[in-house]
């Protein structure tokens, strides 16, 4: 073989060794990236951080009967803080109202999860929903609703306390203590405001600083209705639920 021919040789041997170098640390350029990708999106993903809480393994077991709201509420405290100390967040578990009342169906009570001030994509918060959205948005057989600091807000005041502030009915303050004692002093206030057309005030069930309230007002103001009032009594500034159905529905006993 001539030295021309050697040398052709070798200069091929080396570019095909050369391009094999490259080919590699391309592949491996493309695995670390991918990598870093696939630990990107797996930090993102949502996950289920009810399942993952050990102090909320007992959603998930079979019970022989049906716990009720209050029960419920209780028993989700530890895991409400096991969340918490998990995400960064501050969750807390309450009986609330999580659908208003309409024209097909009255308001429904279920469990109201708080969270505070927490970023609505925040990973706490996306592992909340996923986990909940897995357990058809139920708790212990209790439909759930999560609300955040904003959402209390813009949710909490009722339609009545404009009727409350402008009624000049009561003039002695009375002791506040229930529902009944709200009702007592300030019932005419809202049965008397031609806009609200409440036709029957009630004791909640089950709360001891809540009133049912009946109207015969369209479904937007219904919905308007439910919420928080406060009112001054002899035992200062007190907060009252109010839970409003149509006038198609008989108030719960």
């Amino acid at each position: 073989m001539t030295k021309l021919a050697l040398a052709a040789l070798a200069t091929a041997f080396l570019g095909t060794s050369a391009q094999a170098s490259g080919l590699e640390g391309l592949f491996q350029t493309d695995m670390v990236f991918a990598s870093a990708v696939n630990e990107a999106v797996t930090r993102y993903e949502a996950k289920d951080v009810l399942r993952e809480t050990p102090e909320c393994a007992f959603l998930d077991y079979k019970y022989f009967r049906q716990f009720d709201l209050i029960e419920a509420v209780t028993m989700l405290q530890p895991c409400m803080e096991g969340v918490s100390r998990r995400s960064g967040m501050n969750l807390k578990a309450e009986a609330g109202m999580v659908r208003p009342a309409s024209e097909e169906a009255g308001p429904v009570m279920g469990v109201v999860i708080k969270t505070g001030e927490a970023p609505i994509a925040s990973q706490g918060m996306r592992n909340l929903s996923y986990s909940l959205k897995q357990r058809n948005w139920e708790l212990l057989g209790h439909p759930v609703l999560v609300r955040r600091a904003s959402d209390e807000e813009a949710a909490k005041k009722s339609a009545a306390q404009e009727s409350l502030d402008s009624c000049l009915l009561t003039t002695v303050l009375r002791k506040i203590e229930s529902g009944a004692d709200f009702i007592r002093a300030y019932g005419r206030c809202i049965t008397s405001d031609a806009n609200l057309k409440v036709k029957e005030l009630r004791p909640a069930p089950g709360r001891e600083l809540g009133v049912l309230a009946l109207s015969s007002a369209s479904e937007v103001v219904v919905a308007a209705l439910n919420g928080t009032v406060s009112v001054n009594a002899e035992n200062g500034l007190v907060t009252v639920l109010i839970i409003a159905y149509p006038e198609t529905y008989s108030l719960p006993k």
